[in-house]
């Protein structure tokens, strides 16, 4: 039977077995003439026989209504026009076997040592040249100017029209080399202020990395103070917000301290390592470390001469009874009302709690 198949189909193909679960599909598409030329259905038609292409290691029937049912087309599919648009090929199985003998010879590398290509399409450079202005993306020199792989081929990059940029050939020498000294020195001389943006860039983040230690230290008290619970606790998030909450000014000692409040509060109701205990990214999130620093406040207000609800509301928001109320509820001579440890739940079966 009379075959074709699709021109440069490796340029798609992801995987190098059969009826691969996915293959590439570039927006660069959408600049190509031949493409933009195609009426949409013949275009949606076009990329259900690259999906068939993978299936069949690419040699399709030349059988429209065949390639109609196998692409599930709602209208006729015209193989001649995509014939003359040069994206399938009409020939046996010979002349698709044929395509490999059309691959450069650092295409045929490329394959058998499993790294992308060098090798630059025409395509590509006309693209990459238009849309650099054709000159340096560094220095915008525009001589000697030279197209380079910003992700090294060795390292898996492809030869891509987003991996591919205009670099003048002194650029092009520096990023080989990477001489640190080099680079910084001629950061201020030669390089173009978007580069000298990413060198200050860099330094920042160094310097947050030096800086990180201590709030990370601050973090690990704070987690062996906050309450033990039943339950996932996710460490990592709790760090993060834990880290956003220092840097917008609050105070990582003040954050522990209101845990320990929170911990006491916890251990006192008997709830310390139950599902009641929330979450230590919740508690952060919900600002409940701003309740417990408003107890520990009024804590150090209250004075002999207090009012026996706001010491109520303390012990029943963190289990921390003041000093100055007297008898905690429980022991004998405790001030509270039972009508006020009721209001606050502290009064379990008409007995104070």
């Amino acid at each position: 039977m009379t075959t074709f198949h699709v021109k440069n189909f490796e340029k798609f193909q992801h995987y190098k077995d059969r009826s691969p679960p996915w293959i590439k599909l570039y927006n660069e598409l959408l600049e190509n003439y031949e493409f933009g030329r195609l009426p949409d259905a013949q275009k949606g038609q076009l990329i259900g026989i690259w999906l068939l292409a993978s299936r069949m290691d690419n040699r399709i029937p030349f059988d429209p209504e065949w390639v109609a049912q196998k692409i599930n087309a709602t209208s006729a599919v015209d193989l001649d026009a995509l014939l003359a648009s040069g994206f399938i090929v009409h020939g046996d199985t010979r002349a698709a076997e044929h395509a490999e003998h059309d691959l450069t010879a650092a295409q045929r590398l490329a394959r058998s040592n499993g790294f992308g290509s060098r090798h630059i399409s025409d395509e590509v450079k006309r693209i990459v040249w238009q849309r650099d202005g054709g000159q340096c993306c560094e220095c915008t020199s525009a001589e000697n100017v030279e197209y380079d792989h910003k992700y090294p081929v060795s390292k898996g990059g492809n030869s891509e029209v987003d991996n591919i940029q205009l670099l003048c050939r002194p650029c092009n020498r520096r990023k080989r080399t990477k001489i640190a000294e080099q680079a910084e020195h001629l950061a201020t001389q030669t390089l173009s202020s978007c580069t000298l943006e990413r060198e200050t860039e860099k330094r920042r983040e160094e310097k947050n990395v030096r800086s990180k230690k201590p709030i990370n230290e601050k973090f690990e008290e704070f987690w062996r103070t906050y309450p033990k619970r039943q339950g996932p606790n996710p460490k990592a998030p709790a760090l993060k917000k834990f880290e956003a909450l220092v840097k917008s000014g609050a105070s990582p000692d003040g954050i522990i301290d209101c845990a320990r409040i929170e911990a006491a509060g916890y251990q006192r109701s008997g709830e310390i390592g139950t599902r009641f205990v929330p979450q230590a990214i919740t508690w952060l999130n919900q600002g409940r470390y701003d309740d417990a620093k408003e107890f520990a406040k009024e804590a150090q207000d209250i004075k002999p001469e207090f009012e026996i609800e706001s010491a109520v509301k303390m012990f029943a928001n963190t289990g921390v009874w003041s000093r100055y109320a007297g008898p905690e509820p429980g022991l004998t001579g405790c001030k509270a009302s039972e009508e006020l440890l009721n209001k606050y739940g502290l009064l379990v079966d008409g007995r104070k709690a």
